[in-house]
């Protein structure tokens, strides 16, 4: 009987083990993803998943038309409407620290 017992709690904690591994860790305003995406169309370094919330890049780069938007309250304006897309993540490129993402005139 007690054997059992052992087998099941060891049997348990194996697999919580394994889900752990599987599921991550995530913490709320950090990188999401490093898979591999497109890539920054100004450095061409690969870009990364990124949380909207906390985000604060200025520079905004479309990869479609190539325009680079500098304007603070711009990129801002472009990430409201990303979030009413229910949108909770974004490209964006370390390297220039710019949000990679289609511009409204490009994604319309």
């Amino acid at each position: 009987m007690k054997r059992n017992s052992i087998l099941k709690t060891a049997s348990t904690i194996a697999v919580l083990c394994t889900l752990i591994l599987i599921v991550g860790c995530q913490t709320p305003g950090k990188v999401v993803s490093t898979q591999t995406s497109d890539v920054c169309p100004q450095c061409e370094m690969q870009t990364v998943t990124s949380p909207i919330k906390g985000l604060t890049y200025t520079k905004h780069v479309c990869p479609t038309c190539k325009d680079v938007e500098t304007d603070a309250s711009k990129t801002s304006a472009a990430l409201a409407t990303y979030t009413s897309m229910d949108m909770e993540t974004v490209h964006v490129c370390e390297h220039c620290k710019s949000i990679v993402e289609p511009c409204p005139a490009c994604s319309g």
